[in-house]
């Protein structure tokens, strides 16, 4: 009732143009930087179903305003208000988090 989460696909991080980690070819997540708004929600659209996320996945669109707003580590953690402001923002990810903080 208080809270809303939500993944947000962006650019990339690992893409097969670009910088590629054996962790993504074991996976079989083999992405190309996205060109289009449709890849990238394509792109989004398959991670969140192979990955059975439970949450809703929203798309950034191309001009990649919030990727580069909020900073560029493999996992993000924001607490934004209804206001808009940030009240939380977690080390970055996957080794600085702190999932009890």
């Amino acid at each position: 009732e208080q809270v809303e989460f939500f993944l947000v696909c962006v650019r990339e991080a690992h893409s097969t143009d670009g910088w590629q980690v054996d962790s993504n070819v074991e996976d079989s997540f083999l992405f190309s930087q996205h060109q289009t708004f449709e890849e990238r929600d394509q792109v989004a659209n398959t991670c969140a179903l192979e990955m059975k996320m439970p949450i809703p996945t929203l798309i950034e669109e191309m001009a990649n305003v919030i990727d580069e707003a909020y900073g560029r580590s493999p996992v993000r953690l924001y607490v934004v208000g209804a206001d808009g402001n940030v009240s939380y923002h977690g080390g970055a990810g996957p080794y600085f988090m702190d999932v009890e903080e």
